[in-house]
């Protein structure tokens, strides 16, 4: 039902800008605007990808791809959190009360545990495609869709127990417990340039992410018995984002490369996220109710910078090159991190 409440939502912007595109101007001057809002892990292709100033070129088709390096488990964060730090929690009170029971019976004993991460981090590489068009006005109108896909995981904890016997070690157990999480997102973006102010965007995003995670507990007594168990989670947001971009006009890096330019970008995003989310073996989780957790709506901010290089290679075509960061929260009862990051882009576009 969510998903065909924000689908439909995109129906209604949708139309509007395939009128818009029926206009006609062979000859007309184009602004050199952004034509891109930001999805979650990209930025702005601002004049990257957009008809260059003073020239007779109306539409740019343009593709990138970027390699990001995410911290954080996305919209399941809250759920991922509250179990890690209650294991971690769980683990280091069970071991040190095992070993004075031990000692509080005669016996010779030492353990531990090794705390690993909490956050999970990964890489995602994703592409995206984009078509824009700059109109009569000096307006740029753009679309593009975007795909990512990757893991994020995190050694949770260690954990050993020994009992001696004279001096030897007559026991030994031991286990671990970590944390992986696919992550699989589809973006949708039309965005809006105006002639008047071209160096800001405004953006409505369309999103959709699945989220996978696992949590794997092992344990092991000596050499001849191990056990391994799993539990974990599925869950989804559907995302709707307003984003306003800036993007500074193309500054000449030096004039002895001729059409190489520098082009910082920022974007600001808030929106509504619509989630989802059931859970494997629940009485696993500390949490009383682990998928009440997974389907709490939220408001949702985002922020990113980046730093670019564009290169006129022709009249018609330039490449690109951003590196930059990226920061997502939620706002479920206070300001919380649900991914932050970095990432680099390369990108190519072609007017005409």
């Amino acid at each position: 039902m969510k998903s065909q409440i924000v689908i439909g939502s995109l129906a209604l912007v949708l139309p509007t800008l395939a009128a818009i595109a029926q206009e006609e101007n062979p000859t007309a001057a184009s602004p050199a605007a952004a034509v891109v809002a930001a999805t979650p892990a990209a930025v702005t292709a601002a004049q990257t990808v957009a008809p260059s100033a003073s020239s007779a070129f109306n539409n740019g088709l343009y593709a990138y791809a970027d390699y990001s390096h995410y911290i954080g488990a996305g919209a399941p964060k809250e759920l991922v959190d509250d179990e890690i730090t209650s294991m971690q929690d769980y683990y280091v009170y069970m071991i040190d009360y095992f070993i004075n029971f031990l000692e509080t019976y005669g016996y010779d004993a030492s353990g531990g545990v090794t705390l690993h991460g909490r956050t999970p981090s990964g890489n995602l590489p994703s592409a995206t495609l984009g078509y824009a068009r700059t109109f009569q006005n000096g307006d740029v109108w753009s679309i593009q869709a975007s795909y990512r896909n990757g893991t994020v995981k995190t050694g949770i904890l260690d954990y050993y127990i020994s009992v001696y016997e004279d001096g030897d070690s007559a026991t030994s157990i031991g286990g671990s417990m970590k944390y992986s999480e696919d992550i699989e997102e589809y973006h949708l973006t039309v965005s809006y340039s105006p002639k008047r102010f071209s160096y800001l965007s405004f953006g409505l995003e369309y999103s959709h992410s699945d989220y996978d995670g696992e949590f794997n507990t092992t344990y092991h007594s000596g050499d001849s018995y191990s056990y391994q168990y799993d539990y974990g989670f599925s869950s989804t947001a559907d995302d709707i984002v307003a984003h306003v971009s800036l993007n500074v006009p193309p500054i000449v890096v030096t004039k002895a490369v001729e059409g190489l330019f520098f082009t910082p970008t920022a974007d600001l995003g808030v929106g509504y996220s619509f989630r989802d989310g059931s859970v494997s073996y629940a009485y696993y989780f500390e949490n009383d109710d682990p998928e009440h957790m997974l389907g709490s709506d939220t408001c949702v901010i985002e922020a990113k910078v980046a730093f670019g290089w564009t290169y006129q290679i022709k009249a018609n075509q330039k490449a690109s090159l951003d590196v930059g960061g990226f920061y997502r929260a939620d706002m479920n009862g206070g300001l919380s991190t649900e991914l932050k990051g970095y990432f680099v882009r390369a990108g190519y576009s072609y007017n005409w």
